[in-house]
């Protein structure tokens, strides 16, 4: 309401969108430009959020919203894009993420409004025992506990809870070596979760030499799964505003983004290919694991796009229809 533009940092996509979705409903009376980013839109979608924001909330002042903002994102924000917030409010995080996170906040020289002249950056903080067992801890942390590791966790509150403030860039190298030393004693769950990331690293080195990542004759990487640990699979579902027109003359698609196609099956297209992706949403293998198996996609598609199937999304539904073959 004071015409301060607000970054919110989540650490998962389903945390963001919740937030978003309660900031937006709470404050739809109020004139506020709202906004989402994350990594799951279709990859079109995501590029003109990404081209929007950066307009806004750039260097210039131009687009910059006067009724204030509040733009809600993830990971994707912390390199990105180049945005430059008034005020962030961030989920704990490790570190050189919060860094990261930081370095959105007052980026560029401006005026600011009143109240927000000084850099402020609120992290929330999970009500954490760390003396309880893995997982309780675990637990508490809900969905972040999956995306870094806990005792990363433990060491960022041990840092950053005591402090009211960080001088910046001096204090950078101070706060992150003491984010790396390990605190004697220790809360007893803290220990164990230690422990259990210092297995976790040696298994990761050893996979690594395994997969010959470190030298030369290095096994095939198919879309850096050798460079990856224990990747969650993915495919993912390319949307459509219908099904697939089939003719004497080819095939001919109408994506998402309102752009179309058409091609002669058997060879390789580089534009359908650059199409496919440009529509096309990521999401856990799981969900399309049983279209993948029964060969629900047509024969062209795995040539262009591995792991995906089609589906059609027609104009003002929430819901996907899968497109068989």
């Amino acid at each position: 309401e004071s015409g301060a533009c607000v970054l919110v940092v989540r650490n998962t996509i389903a945390a963001a969108q919740e937030c978003f979705g309660l900031l937006k409903s709470t404050c739809r009376e109020k004139g506020i430009v709202f906004g989402l980013l994350h990594s799951r839109f279709p990859q079109f979608r995501r590029d003109e959020n990404e081209g929007l924001w950066m307009r806004l909330l750039g260097k210039g002042d131009d687009e910059r919203p006067k009724s204030g903002c509040i733009l809600v994102g993830t990971q994707v924000v912390e390199q990105s894009v180049d945005i430059d917030a008034d005020l962030l409010v961030t989920d704990l995080a490790p570190t050189d993420l919060l860094f990261q996170r930081i370095g959105r906040l007052h980026r560029h020289a401006r005026l600011r409004p009143p109240g927000f002249e000084q850099a402020r950056c609120i992290i929330l903080q999970p009500s954490v025992d760390w003396a309880a067992d893995v997982a309780a801890i675990k637990k508490t942390l809900g969905a972040s506990a999956y995306v870094y590791p806990p005792f990363a966790l433990f060491q960022a509150q041990r840092v950053w809870d005591g402090l009211s403030h960080v001088t910046l860039p001096e204090e950078i190298r101070p706060l992150l070596e003491e984010s790396s030393r390990i605190p004697e004693p220790m809360p007893a769950g803290a220990e164990t979760l230690r422990m259990e990331l210092d297995k976790l690293v040696e298994q990761m080195r050893g996979t690594a030499w395994m997969n010959t990542v470190f030298g030369t004759g290095a096994v095939e990487d198919v879309e850096g799964m050798q460079t990856r640990w224990k990747p969650k699979p993915s495919g993912f579902v390319i949307l459509l505003q219908s099904p697939p027109c089939q003719s004497a003359e080819g095939i001919s698609l109408s994506f998402l983004d309102g752009t179309s196609h058409a091609f002669v099956p058997g060879r390789f297209d580089f534009d359908l290919a650059r199409k496919l992706h440009q529509n096309a949403c990521r999401v856990p293998r799981y969900l399309i694991a049983d279209a993948l198996r029964v060969s629900a996609t047509p024969s062209w598609l795995p040539q262009h796009f591995h792991e995906s199937i089609l589906a059609v999304c027609p104009a003002g539904s929430t819901e996907c229809l899968l497109c068989h073959a």
